[in-house]
């Protein structure tokens, strides 16, 4: 009974041509609004996939190195942890967490090097 009214109702507005733009422009929004939400889940989800298929990549090609330089196993499982541990990044919880984590590692002191592009001169190690 309350499907048929419904129906009923339905009909009714999609004939009705005065202000019909507004009602149906409101109805159409939630979907819209919801296929935008789970394209950008999606998306995230196939970034963060992609993220942590390069990191194990680098640990199984750094574990093998490792080993077949004449590292133990347990030498290799801790290089292949290092190596994924640096290739990936846990996800931040908000903008500001990302940016803060980019700019600790930014402010950190660097080692000086020798040759500098910059003077082309030897520099005394530190």
């Amino acid at each position: 009974m309350r499907a048929a009214t419904f129906c009923l109702h339905m009909r009714r507005l999609m004939r009705d041509r005065e202000g019909n733009f507004a009602v149906l422009g409101a109805i159409a929004f939630i979907p819209i609004i919801g296929a935008a939400a789970l394209a950008i889940d999606f998306a995230g989800a196939y970034f963060e996939a992609e993220k942590i298929q390069s990191a194990l990549d680098a640990a199984a090609l750094g574990s093998v190195r490792a080993y077949g330089e004449g590292a133990t196993e347990e030498e290799a499982y801790d290089a292949a942890q290092k190596f994924f541990w640096s290739n990936y990044a846990l996800p931040q919880e908000s903008v500001v967490d990302a940016l803060s984590a980019a700019t600790e590692a930014s402010t950190q002191a660097l080692p000086r090097c020798c040759r500098t592009p910059i003077c082309g001169q030897w520099c005394d190690q530190r």
